[in-house]
């Protein structure tokens, strides 16, 4: 799916994030790209261009116990910033897709490899011609 290989790649631009594929082994602090939840063609009335809704950023940041979880997701939760994964996908200059929006920050221990992590998930809704 090109619009999820072009998140990884934008992704991979945010210094000391480390962006992994699912399944991979994932250093922490990481991220993982999802599936959608649903892509809908012809979203604009015949138009032509592909609504993909559901994407989802997963970050991983530490084990929920430590002391440090908040803060080690603190930078990627934020509205903006170097670090933060909204205001990156939302002005990368995208080539497989016209527009991604962060929809929703959800946070949640989640479990991944049989490891829990105290993670944000970022919900993206993503718009363009040929962003499948």
């Amino acid at each position: 799916m090109a619009a999820r290989t072009e998140i990884e790649t934008a992704l991979k631009t945010i210094t000391g994030l480390r962006v992994g594929r699912w399944g991979d082994t994932v250093r922490i602090p990481g991220a993982l790209v999802t599936l959608p939840e649903s892509v809908k063609a012809h979203g604009g009335y015949g138009v032509g261009f592909t609504v993909i809704e559901g994407l989802m950023v997963l970050v991983l940041a530490a084990k929920p116990e430590s002391r440090t979880a908040l803060d080690a997701l603190a930078p990627y939760v934020r509205e903006t910033g170097a670090s933060s994964i909204k205001a990156k996908l939302e002005s990368y200059a995208w080539t497989t897709m016209d527009d991604v929006t962060v929809t929703q920050v959800d946070f949640e221990v989640v479990s991944y490899q049989d490891t829990p992590y105290l993670s944000a998930m970022f919900h993206t809704q993503i718009i363009g011609k040929g962003a499948i």
